[in-house]
C-alpha cells in the first residue's frame, strides 16, 4: 500500500512538472543544432547571397565585438567586401553539419554552436564556417569566415 501510495505521489509530481511552464517551453523549443542551423542559413542567406555582401546583417546580428570589428572602413569590413567581390553571390550551399558546444565557465553556461558547409558561389566553390553563440535567448553571430576550395592541380604532359 505504502508503495502504491509512493508511485502515485511520484506519477502526480512528475505531472505536475510536466504541466509547468517551464517544461512546457522547453518541450516547445526546436533542439539546440537545429536553431543553429536556422539561425545560420537565414543569417548566410542574407550576407552573401547579395553582391555586394551584406555587412550590416553581421553587425545587426553579431555579438557586439564582433559588431566592432566590422566598423565601416575597417580592415576587416575591406578585407570582406574584397573577398565578396572574388567570390561573388552565394547560389547553393550543401553537406552541412552542426556542432553544439555547451560549456560552463566560472558558473556561467555558454551555448556555441559551429555551422559548416560547402558552397558554390557565382565565380567558384568555398566553404562557409559561422560561429554563433546563445545570448539572452537568441542567437548571435560570432564569425563568418568563407574560403575557397582549393582546385586540383592540371594534369601535366
Amino acid at each position: 500500500m505504502a508503495a502504491a501510495t509512493r508511485l502515485r505521489a511520484a506519477g502526480l509530481a512528475a505531472l505536475l512538472l510536466s504541466l509547468s511552464p517551464a517544461a512546457a517551453q522547453a518541450q516547445a523549443d526546436p533542439p539546440l543544432d537545429a536553431q543553429c542551423t536556422e539561425f545560420a542559413e537565414e543569417v548566410i542567406s542574407a550576407v552573401l547571397e547579395t553582391q555586394p555582401w551584406e555587412v550590416s546583417v553581421l553587425v545587426s546580428r553579431g555579438l557586439p565585438e564582433a559588431a566592432r570589428l566590422m566598423a565601416e572602413g575597417s580592415v576587416s569590413v575591406r578585407m570582406f567586401n574584397a573577398l565578396g567581390g572574388a567570390f561573388g553571390p552565394l547560389e547553393r550551399v550543401e553537406d552541412r553539419s552542426v556542432e553544439v558546444t555547451i560549456a560552463n565557465r566560472r558558473g556561467q553556461r555558454t551555448i556555441g554552436c559551429v555551422y559548416r558547409a560547402a558552397a558554390s558561389f557565382e565565380n567558384g566553390a568555398g566553404v562557409i564556417v559561422l560561429q554563433a553563440r546563445l545570448t539572452e535567448g537568441a542567437w548571435r553571430v560570432q564569425s563568418l569566415n568563407v574560403t575557397s576550395v582549393p582546385t586540383p592541380p592540371l594534369p601535366t604532359g
